[in-house]
C-alpha cells in the first residue's frame, strides 16, 4: 500500500527530520518577556539539539537567546529579571549557564562530574539550587585515588605464572532496583549515584562584605546540601531564602530501594526543609520533615507571601491502588493545616495528553501560584482534553480553558493584579505552540505565539480526529477517536488499525500524534481509545482494571472496533492492532483471544508478568499494585494474566518491536513470545533497536524513530494489502 502513496503530499515517517518541538515555557515576573525551548533535529550527528529563544510580548519579537550548536535548556528567569539560567551540553557533562538579558557571554556557573537538573532561583537572585548526582570535590579525589591504585596494580609487571587479567570487572548488586530504564548497564553499589540538591553561589564574595555591588565578578562556587543513600528532587526556596524544601523517598527498604523520579509517585516520599548555610557545611546538615508518612509528597511549590507550600501527592490508600490520582495540596512550613484543595475533583492533576512531539529535550511546569498566595492555576486531565483550572485556598474549583485542544506544560503569573498565561497547546491538525492570554475570562483572546511547523504541515491534508462515544459491555460509556486518510470516501472500504496506548493509566486526547498522520496518509483509518483504566475519567474508571489487567479493557478495545466496523466503510479483512508498553500487551493479549486481525504489532510489550516483574526497573511495583501476592504466592494469577499462557491459540502475523536497554518492559518479554511462536512455526518477525530504551518512539535516536515508522509501515502493507 505504501507504493500507492508515493506521491508529494503524503505525510512519511522522514517528516521527522524536519520536525521542530516546543517545550519549557517560562514567563518573567513583570510579563513582559517569555522563554521556551525549541528543539530541532540535527541530521548529521543524528540527535536533538536546543537553544532558548526569548518572545517579548510587548513588541512580539521573537529571537534565539542561545545559539549554541549542543543543547541549552531548562531556562529560567532571575526573580529581579536582570539574567537568565539554563542548562547547556555545550560542556560534558551538562552545566548550568547563567547570561545576562541584556547581552553578553554566557557565564558557566558549576563543573561537576554529573549532569544538573531542575535549577531554581533564590528569592534574592543571587544563588540557585539544583539537583545533580555529582560528587563533592572529596569524593572526587577518592574515586581517582582507587582508580590509580587499581590501574597502576593492572599495569605493574607479572610473572610467567601470573594470569593477565584482562577480562571486564564484576559488579556486585545489593539493591531491590538494580537497573532504571534509559541507565544503560547496572546499579551497582560501585557505580550507584544518588539525586541531591546543591547550592550554587553566584556572588560568595558578598557572603564576607555584604558592602560589594551585587553582581561582583567572582568565581560562583557550588556545594552540595543533602547527602545520604537516598533520591533528593524539586527544590524550591523558601519565601526568605534561607531553606530550601526538597521531596524525597528516606525511608529503608524497597521504597527507598526503587529510587528515580518515579519512586516518589509510587513510594510514600515527603516533603523536607532544610536550612542553606553561606557556605558549605563541615558536616552533613539534617534536614527536617515537613509532610511525612501521609502518603507521596512531591513538587513543592511555596506560595508568594511564604505562609503555605502547596504540592502534589496523593494518600495512602489500603490497599495501594494502581491509578494514583495526583491531587493538590497546600500545608503550612511547619507541617500544620495540611489540607486537600482538589478533593472535590475526581480528576488527576497532570501535564500532557499522550502525543509524540513533545520536545525530547527539556520539561515544563504543570501548576504556579496565583500572585495572591490565595489560588493556584494547574492543568487537570479530563475526557482527552487538558484544560487551566483555578484551584482556591478553599477547595473551590472554576475551569478557565475551554480550548478544543490540549493544554500542557502550564506556567502562569500575575502583573500587577493582571493575569498573564503562557502555555503550550496543540490541536489534532496543529502540534504545540507556545501561546498566552490575559485574564481569568473564560473568553480571554487567545495570542499565539509560535507557530514552528506551519511551513512544513502546509504541505499536507492533517484533518481533525473524529470523537465518538459508545457503551461496552456494561453500558460504560467509553471515549473513543478516529484519524482518517486524506480524501476519505465513505463509500469505499478501508483497513483499519486499532492502536492501543500503553501506562494503562494513560490517555489519548486532542493532542497531534505524528504517527497516527502517518499511518492515516498511508491509507489506514486509525482506531484509538480510552478503555477503562485509563486517565482523566475519575479514580474509579481509573482503578477498575487492578487486578485483572488485561481484562474488560480488552473488551472495550474489541467493542470499539465492531462499532466502528458498524459504520460500513471498513474492510473486515484487513485489521490490525498495535500498540506499545501496556498497548503492547494488550496486543498479545487480544490475538489470543480473537482471530479477527490480519496482522499486529507489538511494541516494547510484556508477555510473561512472572519475568517481568523480577526483571523490570519496577518490578516491585508491579508485584505490589497488580497482584494480589508474589509470583510464587499466587502464581496462578500471574499465569491467568500473561499472554504467554496462551500462545498456542495466536494466530496473526505478529511483529515484535523492542529496545536492547528497555528496563521498563525488558526485551526478555519478547524474546519469550517470538520464541514460543517461532516453536510453533507460526508467522513471527521481531525488530530489535540497539542502545535503546523504553522511550524510543518518543525520545529515542531521530534515525531510529524512522526506522520504527517503516517497520510498522512495511508489515502492515504485508498483511492489509489488498
Amino acid at each position: 500500500m505504501s507504493e500507492d502513496f508515493a506521491s508529494d503530499g503524503v505525510f512519511l515517517p522522514e517528516t521527522l527530520w524536519d520536525w521542530t518541538f516546543v517545550n519549557d515555557i517560562r514567563i518573567s515576573r513583570d510579563a513582559q518577556r517569555v522563554a521556551y525551548v525549541v528543539t530541532t533535529v540535527d541530521k548529521i550527528h543524528d540527535r536533538y539539539t536546543s537553544d532558548v529563544w526569548i518572545h517579548d510580548l510587548r513588541t512580539g519579537e521573537a529571537r534565539p537567546f542561545t545559539t549554541h550548536p549542543a543543547a541549552d535548556y531548562a531556562p529560567r528567569f532571575s526573580p529581579d529579571g536582570q539574567r537568565l539560567a539554563f542548562i547547556s551540553a555545550r560542556v560534558s557533562p551538562p552545566q548550568l549557564f547563567v547570561l545576562d538579558l541584556n547581552g553578553g557571554e554566557a557565564q558557566q556557573v558549576t563543573d561537576l562530574d554529573a549532569p544538573v537538573a531542575e535549577p531554581t532561583w533564590s528569592p534574592d537572585s543571587r544563588r540557585l539550587a539544583l539537583t545533580s548526582t555529582a560528587r563533592t570535590s572529596a569524593e572526587r579525589a577518592e574515586r581517582e585515588r582507587l582508580e590509580n591504585a587499581e590501574r597502576q596494580a593492572r599495569e605493574a609487571p607479572r610473572g610467567d605464572s601470573e594470569l593477565l587479567e584482562t577480562a571486564p570487572r564484576e559488579q556486585v548488586l545489593n539493591d531491590f532496583q538494580i537497573r532504571r530504564d534509559g541507565t544503560p548497564g547496572f546499579l551497582s553499589t560501585a557505580n550507584k549515584a544518588r539525586s541531591h540538591v546543591w547550592i550554587v553561589d553566584l556572588n560568595p564574595a558578598r557572603n564576607g562584605d555584604p558592602l560589594l555591588p551585587a553582581r561582583h565578578p567572582e568565581p560562583a562556587v557550588a556545594f552540595r546540601l543533602t547527602t545520604g543513600d537516598f533520591d533528593d528532587f524539586s527544590p524550591t526556596w523558601s519565601q526568605d531564602g534561607r531553606s530550601v524544601i526538597f521531596t524525597s523517598v528516606r525511608k529503608p527498604g524497597p521504597a527507598a530501594g526503587l529510587g528515580g523520579r518515579l519512586g516518589l509517585i509510587f513510594n510514600d516520599s515527603d516533603l523536607f526543609s532544610i536550612p542553606v548555610p553561606r557556605r558549605e557545611p563541615a558536616s552533613p546538615m539534617r534536614p527536617q520533615p515537613i509532610v511525612a508518612d501521609q502518603g507521596t509528597a512531591y513538587e513543592p511549590r511555596v506560595s508568594p507571601n511564604g505562609e503555605w507550600i502547596a504540592y502534589l501527592g496523593a494518600a495512602t490508600q489500603d490497599p495501594p491502588v494502581s491509578h494514583v490520582m495526583q491531587q493538590l495540596w497546600v500545608v503550612r512550613p511547619d507541617g500544620s493545616e495540611r489540607r486537600l484543595l482538589t478533593g472535590d475533583l475526581d480528576r488527576s492533576i497532570a501535564r500532557a495528553v499522550l502525543t509524540d512531539v513533545a520536545s525530547p529535550v527539556g520539561a515544563g511546569l504543570s501548576w504556579s501560584w496565583d500572585p495572591d498566595s490565595q489560588a493556584l492555576y494547574t492543568t487537570v486531565l479530563d475526557s482527552g482534553r487538558s484544560h487551566i483550572y483555578r484551584i482556591a485556598l478553599d477547595g473551590t474549583w472554576e475551569q478557565l480553558t475551554h480550548l478544543a485542544g490540549d493544554l500542557r506544560e502550564v506556567d502562569v503569573t500575575a502583573v500587577n493584579g493582571k493575569k498573564t498565561f503562557v502555555t503550550i497547546a496543540s490541536t489534532p491538525s496543529e502540534p504545540y505552540d507556545a501561546w498566552s492570554f490575559q485574564g481569568e475570562s473564560t473568553s480571554a483572546t487567545w495570542r499565539r505565539l509560535t507557530q514552528w511547523n506551519s511551513d512544513l504541515l502546509s504541505t499536507y491534508a492533517i484533518d481533525d480526529y473524529e470523537e465518538f462515544r459508545y457503551p461496552s459491555f456494561d453500558d460504560q460509556e467509553i471515549q473513543a477517536f478516529l484519524v482518517k486518510p486524506p480524501g476519505f470516501d465513505r463509500t469505499k472500504k478501508y483497513p483499519l488499525v486499532l492502536y492501543i496506548h500503553g501506562g494503562p493509566h494513560a490517555m489519548y486526547g486532542y493532542s497531534f500524534f505524528h504517527e497516527l498522520q502517518v499511518l492515516a496518509h498511508h491509507g489506514y483509518v486509525v482506531l484509538f481509545s480510552n478503555p477503562r483504566g485509563s486517565a482523566g475519567y475519575g479514580f474509579d474508571f481509573g482503578n477498575s482494571i487492578q487486578y485483572r489487567f488485561p481484562g474488560d479493557d480488552a473488551r472495550d478495545l474489541l467493542i470499539a472496533v465492531d462499532k466502528v466496523l458498524e459504520r460500513g466503510f471498513i474492510d473486515e479483512r484487513r485489521l490490525a492492532v498495535t500498540g506499545g508498553s501496556g498497548g503492547g500487551l494488550l496486543t498479545n493479549w487480544l490475538i489470543t483471544q480473537d482471530d479477527r486481525f490480519a496482522a499486529a504489532i507489538s511494541q516494547r510489550s510484556v508477555s510473561d508478568f512472572v519475568s517481568m516483574v523480577g526483571t523490570s526497573d519496577l518490578g516491585p511495583t508491579f508485584m505490589r499494585l497488580w497482584f494480589h501476592g508474589l509470583p510464587w504466592q499466587t502464581p496462578g494469577h500471574y499465569q491467568k494474566l500473561s499472554p504467554i499462557s496462551y500462545a498456542d491459540r495466536i494466530r496473526t502475523p505478529l511483529l515484535l518491536i523492542h529496545s536492547t536497554e528497555d528496563y521498563r518492559t525488558p526485551i526478555e518479554q519478547s524474546y519469550e513470545l517470538y520464541t514460543a511462536l517461532k516453536a510453533q512455526g507460526k508467522t513471527v518477525e521481531m525488530v530489535v533497536f540497539p542502545e535503546a530504551s523504553h522511550g524510543l518512539s518518543r525520545s529515542g535516536r531521530p534515525s531510529q524513530r524512522v526506522a520504527r515508522l517503516r517497520h510498522i509501515l512495511r508489515w502492515l502493507d504485508t498483511y492489509l494489502a489488498r
